[in-house]
């Protein structure tokens, strides 16, 4: 394949979100390609400091409107929420990639894709490759099957399953985003969609997941074709690697616990007030984890420290456990790290990814109405106390044996690219 063949990255979200994106725009750019990179202006310095040339996607976001929203972290109502922000960015998006050459490889996160898609059925020689954060980004009736928060039974019949997806396009996803994708498609002139999963599945040229075989294995009824990559445990934020008052306290004392919601929470007051009590009950020394400290309780014990940022990498090597929200990427950097994990799902993909964890024997997971300092503590020291969990977080850690993850899903890409190209 051509060394000079062009990207476009067009990614949304939290950092968790963009992350794996600007790791593989990285990537492809260090292997001779031609690289921009799309996301909202907030992570612009992000992308730079990446070596990237950026492009904003929209103005101006209301970010705190968004954050604050007390339905942004209901598993029923918070897609709806996260969708609002983007749903009318998604003609722009379409413009900007209508404006790069017309041979231009664009990877889409999920929420641009509609937007991606846009472009690519006006300008047919782009090519679209979809992607796939967690398991829970790719529908499946093959268990585990997670509905948000409802555990789906192994003994129901796929017809039921079946029927259940159904239930949640017409009820909870079409409703929000048929209409307006639609409505912006006949704009440009373009046939109209009619559900918005499968047209997620159905747009790209070719599609790769950002997850590992062995946490997730292929299911029968994903969409083809379809690559396998890894967790690319990306770090954004290099320059925070020094930390002189993290190292006194990691030196001070034993492995503390690590606590953090995510990096879009702004809505964690009482968890981390029952955090730092599940510290005290177990009498163990804490790490609070927020950008966003006005969450935290005013005074904190001695015991207890509050960070706005570490890479994980440095840190979870040296925590006895991490206690998080079910992201994919904190879920990942623990995998590599050999800790053990309780996770406290609330939304999205988060269920799932708790699931999974579980289902390794490296963690436990605990409801987020039920999350209060008697329970963490009570479901951590079990954690902390067993010889197989640990045995089995390293079993975990073991399977991170590519030193490059990234520029291995570039080959593979490339080869995908290559292959149609022979086809054509």
């Amino acid at each position: 394949m051509s060394a000079d063949r062009r990207f476009a990255f067009v990614a949304w979200g939290s950092l968790g979100d963009v992350h794996p994106y600007v790791a593989l725009a990285q990537a492809m750019h260090r292997r001779g390609h031609r690289v921009i990179f799309a996301t909202h202006p907030l992570l612009e310095g992000m992308v730079r400091n990446a070596g990237l040339e950026f492009r904003p996607i929209g103005a101006h976001i209301d970010t705190e409107a968004v954050l604050h929203h007390p339905k942004l972290w209901d598993a029923r109502k918070g897609f709806e929420i996260v969708w609002g922000s983007v749903a009318p960015l998604q003609r722009s998006i379409a413009d900007l990639l209508l404006g790069l050459p017309g041979d231009t490889v664009i990877v889409a996160h999920p929420l641009v894709l509609p937007g991606a898609a846009m472009a690519r059925d006006r300008q047919p020689g782009l090519r679209l490759i979809g992607s796939y954060l967690a398991p829970a980004n790719l529908r499946s009736c093959e268990d585990p099957l997670w509905l948000g928060p409802l555990h789906v039974p192994r003994w129901l019949p796929h017809a039921v399953r079946r029927w259940l997806w159904r239930r949640v396009d017409a009820d909870l996803l079409d409703p929000v985003t048929v209409p307006g994708i639609n409505a912006q498609r006949a704009a440009m002139g373009l046939a109209p969609i009619v559900h918005y999963a499968e047209h997620l599945y159905a747009a790209p040229d070719h599609a790769f997941t950002f997850f590992p075989e062995w946490f997730c294995p292929t299911q029968a009824d994903w969409p083809r074709p379809l690559l396998r990559g890894d967790f690319p445990l990306f770090d954004g934020f290099p320059e925070a690697e020094a930390n002189a008052d993290l190292a006194a306290f990691l030196a001070a004392g034993e492995p503390p616990l690590a606590f953090t919601f995510g990096s879009a929470m702004v809505q964690a007051d009482k968890a981390f007030r029952a955090s730092v009590e599940a510290c005290l009950r177990l009498g163990r020394r804490g790490i609070l984890l927020t950008a966003f400290p006005d969450q935290l309780p005013r005074d904190l014990p001695p015991s207890v420290r509050w960070f706005d940022y570490v890479p994980f990498r440095r840190l979870l090597p040296q925590v006895a456990a991490l206690v998080h929200h079910g992201g994919i990427g904190s879920t990942a950097e623990a995998l590599r790290a050999g800790v053990p994990q309780l996770v406290v799902p609330m939304a999205h993909d988060q269920f799932d990814n708790a699931a999974r964890v579980v289902a390794l024997g490296v963690g436990a997971t605990l409801p987020r109405p039920r999350y209060d300092g008697a329970r963490v503590a009570k479901a951590l020291a079990p954690l902390l106390a067993s010889a197989e969990v640990r045995q089995r977080c390293r079993s975990a850690a073991a399977h991170f044996t590519d030193p490059h993850p990234v520029e291995t899903l570039c080959g593979r890409i490339e080869a995908a690219l290559s292959a149609m190209e022979c086809r054509a």
